[in-house]
C-alpha cells in the first residue's frame, strides 16, 4: 500500500510541474484559456497529492 501512496504523490508532483511546462506550448489559445488550463491541472495535481497524504496518514 505504501507503494501506491508514493506513486500517487509522484504523479501529483508531475502534474503540477507539467502545468508550468505546458503553458507556452498551448499558444493557440488565448491567455485566459491557458491560465484556466494551468490552474485546473495544478489543482488536480494538488488534489492527488492531498489524497495520497491522507491515505498515508490515516492508514487507508
Amino acid at each position: 500500500m505504501e507503494t501506491l501512496h508514493l506513486v500517487m504523490l509522484i504523479a501529483g508532483m508531475v502534474m503540477v510541474a507539467s502545468a508550468a511546462l505546458i503553458y507556452p506550448r498551448i499558444a493557440a489559445l488565448g491567455p485566459q484559456q491557458r491560465t484556466i488550463i494551468v490552474i485546473v491541472e495544478t489543482l488536480a495535481g494538488l488534489a492527488i497529492m492531498a489524497a495520497a497524504l491522507y491515505m498515508h496518514f490515516t492508514g487507508a
